[in-house]
């Protein structure tokens, strides 16, 4: 197993976007430490470097995509209520087209029954 260095923001990022793939292509309940790491060429104990649990990966895993989901609407731009409510639905379905793996977290309701932390950052 190769396990090439790279600065911890980096690692932590493919750990999570690992993470990310893994339930999507197999669900929750088949997501493992050790999938993660031989998914991104790692030790396990590489990912105990920068995660405790997997809980903790699981809520940075929230966190990010509720950061990448966020968005700002221009109030002046569309003036009445409904042009605003158009223009965020539009720019949520782009963001979800766009990472069309946040659907996989998004509707495992696994994930919510065992960690609470996760459902209530969702």
């Amino acid at each position: 197993m190769s396990e090439e260095r790279l600065p911890s923001g980096e690692r932590k990022k493919d750990i999570l976007e690992a993470t990310l793939k893994i339930i999507q292509e197999e669900g929750y309940t088949n997501l493992a430490i050790r999938k993660i790491s031989n998914k991104i060429g790692v030790s396990e104990a590489a990912i105990y470097k920068h995660f405790n649990s997997k809980e903790e990966i699981l809520n940075d895993l929230a966190e990010w995509i509720f950061e990448e989901n966020q968005l700002s609407v221009d109030k002046a731009e569309n003036g009445d209520q409904f042009e605003i409510l158009k223009d965020i639905l539009r720019k949520k379905f782009n963001i979800l087209e766009e990472n069309q793996y946040f659907t996989a977290v998004l509707f495992q309701d696994e994930i919510f029954k065992e960690y609470e932390s996760v459902k209530r950052k969702i």
